[in-house]
């Protein structure tokens, strides 16, 4: 148990339906929820939440592309959840391997593009990592992702 406790949830968000090039599609999330924090732990913290993001498609078939949001920070190298002024940065990722960061694949960013067909469900993991030791204030941190599906 640490000394102060330091929360960080990452609300990630989505627009449905989307109806595109003759597929209807909705996307739904969940929340990314890091749990408590110990900045004095020498090991980053590495959370992996399967099934975050689903897209049900009715109709239609082709090519998806999933992309993340910067959120609130504005950038993707690093993101940061926040509690009043102060931060907490993290990322998330598109593997478990925690190589590439999710985001919109321009610059050193990746996407992820999947195949989709009449009425299938495709589900998505999300990887994320707050890295360790950052002198940080208690409190509950967040931040709000916004996932774009394009077809």
């Amino acid at each position: 148990m640490c000394g102060l406790c330091i929360l960080g949830i990452v609300s990630i968000a989505s627009l449905t339906p989307c109806i595109a090039h003759a597929a209807t599609c909705a996307v739904a999330t969940n929340t990314f929820n890091f749990g408590n924090y110990d900045p004095m732990d020498a090991a980053p913290t590495i959370m992996t939440v399967t099934n975050l993001i689903s897209v049900v498609c009715a109709r239609g078939k082709g090519t998806m592309t999933v992309d993340l949001s910067t959120g609130d920070s504005g950038s993707y190298f690093p993101r940061a959840m926040n509690t009043g002024i102060n931060t907490l940065t993290y990322n998330l990722y598109t593997t478990a391997s925690l190589t590439t960061v999710w985001g919109n694949g321009i610059g050193s960013t990746g996407d992820i593009v999947q195949t989709f067909k009449n009425k299938s469900t495709t589900m998505f993991n999300v990887y994320g990592q707050i890295p360790a030791q950052q002198n940080v204030m208690p409190g509950s941190y967040s931040d709000s992702i916004t996932v774009t599906v394009s077809f």
